[in-house]
């Protein structure tokens, strides 16, 4: 259902600021909202890391 889905949402987004956070600190998390292309790809939802190294390309 639908509610199921946003759940599931909810959940890998926690799960993606979760990994962030312990490696990066709150700072490092914080980087997402500096600009929109900061933003994470639904791959990058789901492999944190992918997001971490583009953010340290940029």
């Amino acid at each position: 259902t639908g509610l199921d889905m946003k759940l599931e949402q909810y959940g890998l987004g926690e799960r993606f600021a979760d990994a962030v956070a312990r490696r990066q600190g709150m700072e490092g998390l914080n980087r997402v909202w500096e600009r929109p292309e900061n933003l994470p790809s639904l791959r990058e939802l789901r492999d944190p890391g992918l997001w971490m190294l583009r953010m340290e390309a940029a």
